[in-house]
């Protein structure tokens, strides 16, 4: 009796064994070949195919792009496409803490035109205690398309960005805008500076973050997937994904999202727009 008793124990630990090897093997690979973007109104597709990884399984170009990274595995510089030969260069920075404090812009003097504001990165994250992701982003200028119809100044100086977290996940999230109205027929007058503030709520499943999976090192989301979406980079600091969002101005949005067999993210729907994503 004694020796069967071990004979199954040995046998379930082979099995066990077997079964955890197996596992290694079968690595969930979340690098994108390629995706297409349709939008409703136009009936139109366009895809992006030039996206690279190194040999570290980093991301080094999504469309026109490019990123580069330190001797600790850092991002160190990123390169954002803005037209034709026009490319945006920035420095990343970090604390002792390995987190990124500042995304500068390295082209050009701080101060700029909006006609680069879309292609812009620079910004500051500021954390609470150890946190991994920020309490407050700082930016120059403003950058966020969720929710394009609310009341904003004309011409923006900066944004604030203030986070509020709750099992993993932003639970609200307050936009601080500040500004000058505009002068012209329908604004008549001179410029007067104004500040704006809008309160976004959020709305979770329980998948992974697609966005975290496929951008989390470069610490933004591409244009290909925000303005389509009409999202932003916080999209980024939540654990799950975000399936609907409300603002304080009854302004309301959602996001569907369909998996393959592996829970991988393969179409995010939102608005008039569908991405498809095409793994490796």
């Amino acid at each position: 009796m004694k020796k069967l008793v071990l004979l199954f124990l040995a046998g379930a630990y082979l099995l066990g064994s077997c079964k955890d090897s197996e596992q290694e093997e079968v690595a969930i690979s979340w690098q994108v070949d390629h995706i297409e973007m349709y939008d409703k109104m136009t009936d139109k597709t366009s895809s992006v195919s030039a996206i690279e990884y190194d040999e570290s399984g980093r991301l080094v170009r999504f469309g026109n792009d490019y990123y580069t990274y330190d001797d600790q595995g850092r991002l160190s510089n990123l390169k954002v496409y803005h037209a034709q030969d026009i490319y945006l260069d920035h420095d990343c920075f970090y604390d002792e803490k390995g987190r990124m404090t500042e995304v500068r812009w390295t082209n050009k003097e701080s101060n700029m035109s909006s006609l680069f504001a879309v292609s812009r990165k620079d910004r500051k994250f500021f954390y609470e205690g150890n946190a991994i992701y920020p309490a407050v982003v700082e930016q120059p200028y403003y950058t966020r398309f969720l929710f394009p119809d609310a009341l904003i100044p004309s011409e923006i100086e900066s944004q604030r960005s203030e986070y509020v977290y709750q099992q993993g996940n932003v639970a609200q999230a307050t936009y601080i805008v500040k500004g000058n109205s505009g002068s012209g027929p329908w604004s008549p007058g001179a410029p007067q500076e104004m500040t704006v503030t809008l309160k976004n709520t959020f709305v979770f499943d329980t998948h992974e973050n697609v966005y975290r999976k496929l951008f989390g090192q470069l610490g933004y989301i591409p244009l290909l997937f925000t303005l389509p979406l009409g999202i932003d980079d916080s999209f980024l600091y939540s654990k799950n994904n975000v399936v609907k969002a409300n603002n304080d101005k009854n302004a309301e949005m959602s996001l569907l999202y369909k998996y393959d067999n592996q829970q991988r993210v393969v179409e995010i729907e939102g608005g008039l727009s569908i991405v498809k994503i095409y793994y490796k």
